[in-house]
């Protein structure tokens, strides 16, 4: 009989429907009827994964730790891909039990010999050896897909350049890395790095992937059942190192999302490629300039990057036209109005993944 890998061991799940998301790693949730809070082990966005009414699992902590102010911690939850696991932390406990067991394809002789590898001012998660030589690895979670793409990360990660430069470093003199991507359900059937969300750490992969040296990138993907246990192989899915090199781009569109508090409403302006200058600082003259008065009454802005060399202006506009609740004119351009957050709707979220990844599936054969 073959093993199983239990997220939670032996100890029961319990099923909870998501409500919100006060901070990046507390949700709250309806459980039996109660209205609980719940820690969530995630720093990504999760903006795919996390509509109200969404069925989460919870794990109940088994010690009462003064520290926490929750009893309940989420594992995963139920998407239109299946169960996907979110907690991130465990997938490390999930790679050493793979190496462990022999499972990890082109690498069943590699074994864990120790984890949370201190190199310089960085750590990493695994060190692994087949006998005769070692192999230093971080493990990378990916919740983000799309109808056949997965994508990492889903929020900018400073750290995970790092890594991947330190790694590369490493690599250049002579000692093995690389990066394993754990793909968190058994859809997708191809990985590429988000170069929308973040450019730079996508740059590094692919400057390393073009490279000589000893730092291979895998991604693997996991079926999870129900119950969040796994049995089998889990199997190896192609990188797209042909779609980064052709669409990663420091350049395309910003999708602005304004937010007005005291009319309660929300709009998003399309910044096309042309303006696409710092986005982090939105008021600058030079961003749409026959919108900066539009943009200054807004009492928040967030950017969304769709990046891209292609000419996407109508598609992004007729699609935000198709979705929004009015459209509004402002000196000639169009102003995409919501009276509630399109990043709680999940229309919005599908045309964001439609824009974003499944866009890419013209590049393959499917």
């Amino acid at each position: 009989m073959s093993e199983v890998f239990r997220i939670s061991g032996r100890r029961p799940l319990f099923v909870a429907t998501f409500l919100s998301r006060p901070n990046r790693f507390l949700v709250e949730c309806l459980l039996d009827g109660e209205k609980i809070q719940a820690f969530l082990p995630n720093p990504g966005r999760l903006w795919e994964l996390l509509f109200p009414g969404s069925t989460l699992f919870l794990q109940k902590e088994a010690s009462s730790n003064s520290a926490r102010k929750t009893k309940f911690t989420v594992i995963g939850i139920q998407s239109d891909h299946g169960p996907v696991m979110l907690h991130t932390h465990k997938t490390n406990d999930l790679a050493e039990w793979l190496f462990d067991h022999g499972l990890v394809p082109g690498m069943e002789d590699y074994r864990v010999i120790r984890r949370e590898i201190p190199w310089g001012k960085s750590r990493f998660d695994l060190l692994v050896s087949d006998g005769s030589s070692e192999m230093i690895l971080e493990i990378k979670s990916c919740s983000l897909f799309g109808r056949h793409i997965a994508m990492f990360p889903d929020a900018p990660s400073l750290r995970a350049v790092k890594h991947v430069k330190d790694l590369q470093g490493l690599a250049a003199k002579g000692k093995k890395t690389g990066v394993i991507f754990i793909v968190q359900s058994g859809d997708p059937e191809f990985f590429i790095p988000d170069f929308h969300t973040d450019y730079d750490f996508a740059e590094a992969l692919f400057q390393i992937d073009e490279g000589e040296g000893t730092f291979e990138v895998k991604a693997f993907k996991i079926p999870w059942n129900e119950d969040f246990s796994f049995c089998g192989k889990p199997r190896e899915i192609p990188i797209l190192w042909n779609v980064l090199s052709s669409e990663a781009s420091p350049f395309g569109y910003v999708l602005l999302l304004c937010q007005f508090n005291k009319r309660k409403e929300y709009a998003i302006v399309i910044s096309p490629r042309l303006e696409y200058v710092d986005y982090n600082d939105m008021r600058r003259p030079n961003m749409i300039p026959s919108l900066k008065a539009f943009l200054s009454m807004a009492d928040s802005i967030r950017s969304i990057p769709v990046r891209t060399g292609q000419d996407l202006e109508a598609i992004l506009a007729n699609g935000l036209g198709s979705i929004c609740d009015t459209i509004k004119h402002f000196n000639g351009k169009p102003i995409f109005m919501f009276q509630e957050n399109p990043l709680s709707k999940r229309s919005f979220i599908q045309y964001l993944l439609s824009v974003r990844i499944d866009r890419l599936e013209e590049f393959l054969s499917i």
